[in-house]
């Protein structure tokens, strides 16, 4: 399969992924509120808009990691934290609507990458 046509259906996956739970309403302002930090830290390290939205995440949190190691934290840690909050935020039975959805993100996706 060709590096295009790869990243065709890698694409085409994406918007065909199951509902991700939403037992509280509140998973679209968690977002935006994401998403105004990213634009900030966009804008402070001068990220056009070629660079994508997945460049952008990885490098806040690798520059959190380094913040972390500048205030003496566990950024790994932290991370599990943030996983464990996202995990309670998005676990429930169905969707707003009645469908079956299958509860976290991160039981879809390798959070971490092992080399």
């Amino acid at each position: 399969m060709t590096k295009t046509n790869l990243t065709k259906k890698t694409k085409k996956a994406k918007k065909t992924k199951p509902p991700v739970a939403d037992p509280e309403g509140m998973n679209q302002a968690r977002a935006e509120w994401a998403r105004a930090a990213v634009d900030a830290f966009r804008a402070e390290t001068r990220l056009d808009d070629g660079d994508g939205m997945d460049t952008a995440i990885g490098d806040l949190l690798a520059n959190l990691a380094h913040l972390c190691d500048a205030e003496g934290l566990d950024f790994d840690h932290l991370l599990s934290r943030a996983m464990g909050h996202y995990v309670a935020e998005t676990t429930a039975n169905e969707g707003k609507n009645g469908e079956e959805v299958d509860g976290p993100q991160f039981d879809r996706i390798n959070v971490r990458e092992e080399n």
